[in-house]
């Protein structure tokens, strides 16, 4: 395994010097990827590129779907409703799968169908079938009236079962859906958490109202969460599709309700619980200066309330590493990303720190940027970084320099984007974006070959 990891790595890092010699255009695109385009482009080189996982994704759902004496032609039956609604209100999605269908290989129908219909899955809706099995994702957030630099700053721990998952910048050409980043599992379409292009951020916990019963059409919050990513600009905006997914019966979730996190440009944060159940959703906006969903016990919420002001963005980002705030569960905190929403241009400036698993290295993308590097994308980052020893001392550092590299980057895109060359910007936070992945997967080289050497 550790040899795999390291033969894999140095390709990556291989792929990474590419992009920011003096290479062709051709070459470039070896290392970063654009996950981007018309829904058909889109669709077409998701499916290729996810071909393998797609396919097995679909056999076991149709095994799953046999095993509870389901048919192939029940199952389009039962998803028709909800791939209506897809229908109306986000088409491109329908256009998107068509075409990821054909790239993979796999029937168009039940590929649709599947996206939109959980019944196989959870025979009723997560926390019916495995009630035992607790969701542990964690929000907090820090009001800018406290953060250097004036800016909102959001970051979610993502507990789940284990596996790869992809950062990356969504960039779809159609009219009125935003560009984004977000975290998946590699090869899904379903949202863990969230900014959007507009400043606004949010994730999707456990921790809302049961619901009262089961419901297993409609929408989970990870593809909800694709909607508001798209359609929200605010915190507002964003409550308002809260609130008609729940009341149109458009949200399908589980008997544990869901707890959203949202925060826009403007400073505002909102709570919102809600089940599946109409009328269940509720709503506050936070006033006090932290704010966190949950603390396990710990003193995560006393940490953010103390933190020396102004606070930096990477004193705020390593709470979640700290042991006594409990919200890193280990093996199970699979991905981690903490978000600077930029005061001036959240458009570009907006920043994303990703790391695979939760505890690790970050990976910055910034919402200016055209590309995502390949080994955020493609899952190698988390494949590689999960057999890694915590080293969170030297992580930290590395941030620390890392901020300090991003703040020069920040002042000259500024500069680029007020004299109204948006193309030079973009340029340069993608070369940029390519060389310190570059520096931190050397990085990670060295720690693994030092893990082989005491190994032997």
């Amino acid at each position: 395994m550790l040899k795999y990891s390291i033969t894999l790595l140095s390709l990556a890092i291989s792929a990474a010097f590419i992009t920011n010699a003096e290479a062709s255009p051709e070459a470039s695109r070896v290392e970063m990827a654009r996950y981007a385009g018309t829904p058909r482009e889109f669709g077409k080189s998701f499916g290729q590129r996810y071909h393998d996982r797609l396919q097995k994704s679909q056999k076991v759902w149709l095994k799953r779907a046999e095993a509870n004496k389901i048919s192939s032609k029940k199952l389009l039956a039962m998803a028709m409703p909800m791939v209506k609604v897809v229908e109306k209100i986000a088409p491109h999605w329908i256009e998107e799968a068509s075409a990821a269908a054909e790239a993979a290989g796999l029937d168009r129908d039940l590929y649709i169908a599947q996206m939109f219909y959980i019944g196989p899955t959870v025979t009723g809706g997560r926390g019916w079938f495995r009630p035992e099995l607790q969701d542990d994702c964690t929000t907090y957030t820090l009001s800018r009236q406290f953060t250097e630099g004036k800016a909102t700053f959001f970051h979610r721990t993502r507990d789940n079962s284990p596996g790869k998952q992809t950062g990356a910048i969504w960039e779809l050409d159609v009219p009125g859906v935003n560009k984004f980043m977000a975290v998946t599992y590699t090869g899904s379409k379903s949202v863990s958490v969230m900014v959007n292009e507009k400043g606004l951020a949010a994730s999707a916990d456990m921790g809302g109202p049961s619901a009262t019963k089961s419901k297993d059409t409609g929408m989970m919050n990870g593809l909800m969460l694709r909607y508001i990513a798209e359609k929200a600009s605010d915190t507002s905006e964003a409550l308002k599709i809260v609130e008609e997914f729940v009341e149109n019966g458009w949200y399908a979730g589980g008997k544990p309700g869901t707890r959203w996190t949202f925060t826009d440009s403007r400073g505002i944060t909102m709570d919102v619980s809600h089940s599946s159940d109409k009328g269940s959703v509720s709503a506050r906006q936070v006033e006090t200066k932290s704010y966190i969903t949950r603390t396990w016990g710990g003193i995560g919420g006393k940490i953010l309330e103390t933190l020396n002001e102004p606070v930096t963005f990477t004193d705020f980002r390593r709470v979640s590493r700290n042991p006594g705030a409990k919200i890193n569960k280990g093996r199970n905190s699979i991905a981690g990303m903490t978000i600077k929403i930029h005061p001036k241009y959240p458009e570009y400036l907006t920043s994303a720190w990703f790391s695979f698993p939760a505890a690790s290295l970050a990976f910055p993308l910034y919402m200016g940027g055209t590309k995502t590097p390949l080994p955020l994308l493609d899952g190698s980052i988390y494949e590689l970084c999960a057999g890694l020893p915590n080293d969170c001392e030297a992580w930290e550092k590395m941030e620390k320099k890392l901020f300090s590299k991003a703040a020069l980057l920040e002042k000259k895109v500024e500069e680029l984007i007020e004299k109204k060359q948006i193309p030079q910007a973009r340029e340069m936070i993608d070369r940029w974006t390519g060389e310190i992945t570059a520096e931190h997967l050397l990085f990670l080289e060295k720690t693994l070959q030092e893990k082989e050497k005491q190994a032997n």
